[in-house]
């Protein structure tokens, strides 16, 4: 480096230079360093005097952009967890839904059976009152009205046990009409 001009590069590279009106023969030739560094200077003046009385609103500007973070990472955090809760909700939701739907369908197979049953456990049953009526009470109209009551029933329980041999409830039904026809 002996000190050409050729040698000599400047620090900063101004990329959009203002020639105003000139060309760029006549910006060249011109006085171009005084002009330039004097713009500089007076954008860069105007600047930092403007930065300064802007500063303080700017500092709480920031301030409040930071708050509004941590108020955004809480409001954040709090939603994620609603999520989750959300989430757990709409999965037991969905569980009881299905546990529904299978009670739903247990309770009318069950009334169907009852529908289909109901008669036929009538025709066979004897109620607790007609047994303790013949058993333990004083023979009078009741106690008649009770005993062809029994006799009705031991009719179909017979008819039943002959027309289906493997049925388990008239099997043990059969030995306590026998006891308590024996009673009488």
């Amino acid at each position: 480096m002996d000190g050409s001009p050729v040698d000599w590069k400047p620090l900063d590279i101004i990329e959009d230079i203002d020639f105003g009106s000139l060309s760029l023969e006549a910006f060249a030739a011109g006085d171009k360093g005084s002009a330039s560094s004097s713009i500089v200077q007076g954008y860069s003046a105007h600047s930092v005097d403007e930065y300064n009385r802007e500063r303080d609103r700017f500092e709480d500007l920031h301030s409040s952009i930071t708050a509004c973070d941590q108020v955004l990472k809480s409001v954040e955090t709090y939603l994620t967890g609603f999520q989750a809760d959300l989430g757990a909700v709409s999965s037991e939701i969905e569980t009881l839904q299905s546990k529904s739907a299978a009670m739903n369908s247990n309770l009318e197979n069950r009334r169907v059976v009852e529908k289909l049953l109901g008669p036929a456990v009538e025709d066979i049953s004897l109620s607790p009152a007609i047994v303790k009526k013949i058993s333990e009470e004083q023979i009078d109209e009741g106690w008649v009205k009770a005993l062809a009551e029994l006799e009705k029933r031991c009719k179909v329980v017979e008819t039943r046990a002959k027309e289906d041999k493997k049925m388990k409830a008239i099997h043990d039904l059969k030995p306590l009409l026998d006891d308590l026809i024996a009673k009488v």
